[in-house]
């Protein structure tokens, strides 16, 4: 009786536990064709995320590049896009519905131009309107092609912030490396340039 008893009290401690880290999980929301359709327009990477119920003990949210050049951080161009603080006694998303993140592949000058721009939007959107930040950024462009790694797409607020999307000029590194922190200090340390788009919160 009494081992069946901790087995039970084993098992609600697991649904507890497991239902505890799916509410700090905020999963991209299912869009319908025309929806994908309409926010892939050209060359965009976009994330779109329903947080009408999603309600994190976080209370500030971040939208940064990071910016790196032959291995190094470069503070030149790493800037904050935008970022957001929870009103006092109200949850971070209070009162929004959908948060949608919008990273721009880069476009060049001229085909031999020594900059490439990048454009970033970070929107949220309610029943009776919306608010939208977006930045134009001017980044360094290599002579070698621009390769893109799109990281998993979860975000995860038990941890300090997520990989969104990540620009690298060099060798190309294999796919999906940008998911985790050794995939991208192994682009950082093999690439000229890295342009990492991610979300931070705390």
């Amino acid at each position: 009786m009494i081992k069946k008893q901790a087995v039970l009290l084993l098992s609600a401690l697991l649904v507890t536990a497991c239902s505890q880290a799916e509410a700090n999980q905020l999963e991209p929301k299912q869009l319908s064709e025309i929806e994908q359709r309409y926010l892939q327009v050209g060359n965009s990477h976009s994330f779109v995320y329903d947080v009408s119920r999603f309600d994190p003990e976080a209370t500030t949210l971040s939208f940064k590049l990071q910016a790196y050049e032959n291995g190094e951080r470069s503070e030149e161009w790493t800037r904050e896009i935008y970022s957001m603080h929870a009103e006092e006694g109200e949850g971070l998303f209070s009162g929004w519905e959908e948060m949608i993140v919008t990273i721009d592949s880069p476009r060049l000058y001229e085909e031999e131009g020594e900059m490439a721009i990048y454009e970033a939007r970070f929107m949220l959107i309610e029943e009776s309107g919306s608010m939208e930040s977006s930045q134009r950024m001017e980044l360094p462009n290599s002579k070698d092609d621009t390769f893109t790694s799109i990281a998993n797409t979860t975000l995860d607020f038990e941890k300090e912030g997520q990989n969104l999307v990540v620009f690298f000029n060099g060798e190309e590194v294999s796919s999906g490396p940008a998911g985790t922190e050794e995939g991208v200090a192994q682009i950082i340390e093999a690439c000229e340039y890295v342009f990492v788009f991610r979300l931070e919160w705390e």
